[in-house]
């Protein structure tokens, strides 16, 4: 009689005794494989676990680099200590506080006590302009974790994200943390014909990370110079379009549509808003030369917001969003509560 499937907790237990050597010879190769297939079946202890695993047996960059996708996977799968850890190694790269930091270390106390604390101490180091990108990100990880919690398990959790090819070869369903998107229309030679993200993806880190991973398999070897999103001219569709240098040294352009993809919440749009209010108000400070632009306060914007009914997720489409950003604009012309701030997309 065949045994039992184990569950996801008890692979996990396996493979931490393995790690650990406790009781048993240490076997890191056996600990791994079972870890794998712990966070497979979505046992969130197993992300964090393997994390931990890869850069505590090397602790170079190759397994550093292994720990943040192991951290990244666990975070979009709901897991508070990936989170949280994630946070931790946002803050030490990236200065004090940050708000993507904050961003995590929030949805880690929406499920985990404990980072309450951590939460509301580095939220109150934020400016207001912090905060409400803090909310923005906040809200993309939440969606994006309720999204990937759909996903059917055993989770397909592959070394080069790619995760399954079409007919002409390329690239058809891909992985990144954790997250699965199909790809199609070719290979995003021109923004007239370009390749497609198909998958509704919140998130705007994971949504960069399924990108690389397509266009890492549709042009190996290839080196990132610049990366734009935009319009295409009607504004029917959003493209996100990447400056390369193949790996035969040629430079190009290649080009993604990411409209079916994309989410926009509450937040995301009072930061627009933000940033739209400044636009023709910027001046360039004689003293250090940096640029600052006038806009609306956080107050303002919040308020009118209020006012006008702003819904936390907006659906998609011009017939929607342009009566949002008329009834926007005719609340906030009514208010003048005008604040500095180094606006960087209206300093271009």
């Amino acid at each position: 009689m065949a045994d039992p499937p184990q569950s996801g907790k008890d692979l996990y237990e396996q493979g931490m005794t393995l790690w650990n050597g406790k009781g048993v010879p240490k076997d890191v190769v056996k600990a791994r494989a079972l870890l794998q297939q712990s966070a497979s079946l979505r046992y969130l202890d197993a992300f964090s676990g393997l994390a931990m695993l890869e850069y505590g047996e090397a602790g170079n960059d190759a397994a550093k680099q292994q720990m943040f996708l192991w951290l990244g996977r666990g975070t979009f799968q709901g897991d508070p200590r990936s989170q949280a850890v994630l946070a931790l190694f946002m803050m030490q790269k990236g200065g004090p506080v940050s708000p993507m930091s904050v961003a995590l270390y929030q949805v880690a106390a929406d499920t985990d006590a404990k980072f309450v604390p951590f939460r509301d101490e580095y939220a109150a180091k934020l400016s207001d302009v912090g905060k409400l990108e803090t909310a923005a990100m906040a809200s993309q990880i939440r969606a994006q974790v309720a999204l990937n919690r759909k996903a059917p398990t055993p989770l397909r959790l592959v070394a080069d994200g790619i995760v399954s090819r079409g007919p002409d070869g390329l690239p058809q369903v891909v992985e990144s943390y954790g997250t699965y998107a199909t790809f199609s229309g070719g290979r995003g030679e021109s923004c007239d014909h370009p390749a497609r993200l198909e998958t509704v993806v919140p998130a705007a880190m994971v949504r960069a990370g399924l990108q690389h991973n397509w266009m890492s398999a549709v042009y190996p070897g290839s080196q990132e110079l610049h990366h734009s999103t935009g319009g295409s001219p009607d504004a029917s569709t959003t493209q996100s379009i990447y400056r390369i240098k193949t790996r035969e040294g040629e430079e190009r352009d290649v080009c993604i549509d990411i409209t079916k993809s994309q989410v926009l919440f509450r937040s995301d749009f009072l930061l627009d808003s933000l940033q739209l209010t400044a636009l023709g108000r910027c001046s360039t400070l004689s003293q250090d030369q940096r640029p600052v632009c006038v806009s609306q306060s956080v107050k303002a914007i919040t308020a009118c917001a209020d006012a006008v009914k702003i819904p936390e997720q907006i659906a998609d489409g011009k017939n929607v969003l342009a009566p949002l950003n008329g009834r926007m604009t005719q609340c906030l012309s009514s208010r003048v509560e005008l604040v500095k701030y180094p606006v960087k997309a209206a300093a271009k």
